[in-house]
């Protein structure tokens, strides 16, 4: 005997925030027809769900625009985009149909597509450099397709970006702009758009812009070919756009992090680990760090040390309050676990590998800060202070040569400071270079202030050789050498 499918309400929808549940039905408006979602695959809060679901018999992709006063808005700019990308010849979801349901809920059908990876889940698959630019530079051939109808994607990014069959497409109608069409987008939007999705990417991918510039021009002999340096430097631009805005949402309740707040504590954790076993360990930081044989740290401003969640081992580190003297002078400015939760994010859309945050909890009486602790992933591997004055020759320097170029090189573009630059703030993990103990970083705004932090840091990370073997020694002095 079948099971009856629920019918749910917009109202019901909107009420149930992230936890939509699945199966449900709803009667859509002008064709009496019902549209089961048999699964959820994106959720906003009281603004939209996306699911998998079934329409007259067929399998669908349904986007349920269901938030207060836009919904309807959205639904139509869904709607419009898909059809513009349609008109232009730019391969996209096929529309099955729209409706509305309970009148102000609105609904946009595509069909859908079995074996299907978006270009950020085969980018993430592949093995090498080379098969992530074979999957990339397809994109582009669909986004000048996009800017000779004179569209651009405003909402860029790679899972914006379908491959079904071998072949690619161009999704989220939504986020299509068509204020130029007709003609040619503009050179300089042209620009920009291929500048902020080169941007999605850490810097270190950089090194395709010759080859995307390449490709680009081929495809668009009607503009002005764009040159790889004016394309590099637009990358920078919105890559430090992309970061600070990135920022402003880590400390945020969104899809990504739980923030919980009240008059003597802030939590903020990532929301894949939101569940009531991890709601009572974060009650228990305290008691994981009394056992000294876990402890990295012990330190007046700084406990460190290695506990056990659920069979993962995670590196707490609690932020220390000395004296009364130290509460008052740090109460009133964001706590060190605060800044390094700041700086960590910032490092992972810079492509520079430090272990990954999972929580920041502050002890807070109102707005007053007290004892802050940072959670992290444990990452396995020797500091490199340890590592290296431990060597007698330099091949094993030579080995680790191009992650130490590459983390100073992003650090000099992006002028980023961090501080404290001893060679055991620096990890040998079987991932790469991780870089730790981010409470002193800085991104600089300017170039002369970043100079003199920047030169104090490569002083610092020298010091760290003056005991290690002399041809340890030379090939480190010449790698600061470079930067000085």
């Amino acid at each position: 005997m079948a099971v009856a499918i629920p019918q749910a309400t917009l109202a019901g929808l909107r009420s149930q925030g992230r936890e939509v549940t699945t199966p449900f039905s709803v009667l859509l408006d002008n064709e009496q027809v019902e549209l089961v979602v048999h699964k959820t695959l994106r959720v906003l809060p009281g603004k939209r769900v996306v699911g998998y679901g079934e329409y007259q018999g067929q399998p669908v992709l349904a986007k349920l625009f269901i938030a207060p006063n836009k919904a309807k808005w959205h639904a139509q700019r869904e709607l419009k985009g898909t059809r513009w990308l349609e008109d232009a010849g730019v391969a996209t979801q096929q529309l099955v149909a729209s409706d509305t349901f309970e009148q102000q809920g609105h609904v946009v059908l595509f069909k859908w597509l079995d074996n299907t990876q978006s270009l950020a889940e085969l980018w993430q698959q592949a093995s090498s450099d080379e098969q992530r630019l074979q999957l990339f530079l397809p994109s582009f051939g669909l986004l000048a397709q996009m800017h000779k109808a004179g569209l651009k994607q405003d909402d860029i990014h790679l899972n914006n970006f379908l491959v079904h069959q071998g072949n690619m497409l161009a999704i989220d109608g939504d986020g299509v702009d068509s204020s130029q069409q007709g003609s040619l987008l503009p050179r300089q939007n042209i620009l920009d758009n291929l500048a902020i999705y080169l941007a999605q990417l850490p810097p270190y991918y950089d090194r395709f812009v010759s080859q995307v510039v390449a490709d680009y021009n081929a495809r668009q002999p009607e503009m002005q070919p764009m040159t790889e340096v004016e394309l590099q430097a637009l990358t920078v631009r919105w890559r430090k756009w992309r970061v600070a805005n990135y920022l402003r949402k880590v400390t945020r309740d969104c899809s990504e992090f739980v923030v919980k707040k009240s008059l003597s504590r802030l939590e903020v954790y990532r929301r894949e680990w939101d569940c009531e076993q991890w709601h009572g360990f974060l009650q228990t930081l305290d008691n994981c760090l009394v056992d000294n044989s876990n402890r990295l740290k012990s330190g007046n401003t700084a406990t460190v040390g290695v506990a056990e969640y659920n069979g993962q081992p995670l590196v707490i580190k609690r932020y220390n309050i000395k004296s009364v003297q130290h509460r008052l002078s740090r109460c009133w400015r964001p706590s060190r676990a605060w800044v390094s939760w700041l700086n960590a994010h910032r490092l992972g859309l810079l492509g520079i590998q430090t272990p990954q945050p999972i929580a920041l909890i502050e002890e807070r009486c109102g707005p007053l800060r007290g004892r802050a602790f940072l959670i992290l992933e444990y990452v396995a591997g020797p500091d490199c202070l340890s590592h290296f004055l431990a060597a007698t020759d330099s091949s094993e320097v030579e080995r680790w040569l191009p992650a130490f170029n590459q983390l100073f090189e992003t650090m000099e573009k992006y002028q980023i400071s961090h501080g404290d630059l001893k060679a055991n703030n620096l990890l040998l993990a079987e991932s790469g270079l991780q870089m730790i103990d981010l409470d002193a970083m800085q991104q600089h705004d300017r170039p002369g202030s970043f100079q003199v932090a920047f030169q104090r840091d490569l002083q610092r990370f020298n010091k760290n050789w003056l005991n290690a073997s002399p041809n340890v020694k030379q090939v480190f002095e010449q790698l600061v050498s470079r930067f000085s």
